[in-house]
């Protein structure tokens, strides 16, 4: 049985766009993002001392500490800005 050159081409052809729409979208999940510094001690316990924290959250599990701090001065005049 002879194989038809022409269906092996466009099979290659679509072999080949797939393979690119894969790299891609690999490509865009891996480099969504800059990879986080980690935060130090000293900087949430003056988040804690300054009255900066609203709440927190800890997961004892997988040892996640999750702030959630108050605007700074900052924010709050870029924030009535925007309002206005």
């Amino acid at each position: 049985m002879a194989i038809n050159k022409k269906k092996s081409k466009g099979i290659g052809i679509y072999l080949i766009i797939l393979l690119v729409v894969v790299l891609g979208a690999a490509s865009v999940f891996t480099m969504g993002g800059k990879p986080q510094k980690p935060t130090t001690y000293q900087t949430i316990l003056g988040y804690f001392q300054n009255g900066q924290v609203r709440s927190y959250t800890i997961n004892f599990g997988t040892g996640d500490l999750v702030l959630n701090l108050k605007p700074t001065e900052q924010e709050k005049a870029q924030y009535e800005a925007q309002l206005k």
